[in-house]
């Protein structure tokens, strides 16, 4: 696209100042949104370690189903950063390593992420989506173990 713009802007050199003027700021705004995009879907990591938040979740029998194909799993994982390696998880995705994917039918797993709390088989609660870390940590009965 590039190069169809400088070969337009050369082709017509009496309107060169025009089309200088009308391309610049397309230009600039498709950097920017760029920018913004770029840093939307990596600005999520982990400050922190959150193994004690891991453990505790894992105690209080809070499962995380996920799936390979979920962009919302992978920001999860990178808000929990290496300590999410530890954490009771499901894949879903029939695709997906150690996929789980009749189980995530049974349980009713319809979007991912999903943590889910169970006793003896039987769901207590259930969010889905994204999750802060406080939100999580609430959701888990772990709220101690964030600072």
């Amino acid at each position: 696209m590039f190069g169809i713009l400088i070969t337009s802007f050369f082709a017509s050199k009496e309107r060169a100042k025009t089309l200088f003027q009308l391309t610049v700021p397309i230009v600039i705004a498709g950097i920017v949104s760029s920018g913004v995009i770029y840093f939307a879907q990596t600005g999520t990591v982990a400050t922190e370690d959150y193994s004690e938040l891991v453990s505790c979740l894992n105690e209080n029998d809070v499962t995380y189903y996920k799936s390979k194909t979920c962009g919302n799993c992978r920001r999860q994982e990178a808000l929990l950063g290496e300590a999410y390696k530890e954490l009771n998880s499901v894949e879903c995705h029939p695709e997906g390593e150690n996929s789980q994917a009749e189980l995530c039918l049974q349980k009713n797993i319809s979007k991912t992420p999903s943590f889910v709390i169970e006793n003896n088989g039987v769901e207590i609660k259930r969010v889905i989506g994204l999750q802060k870390i406080e939100a999580l940590a609430e959701f888990g009965g772990c709220s101690n173990t964030i600072k």
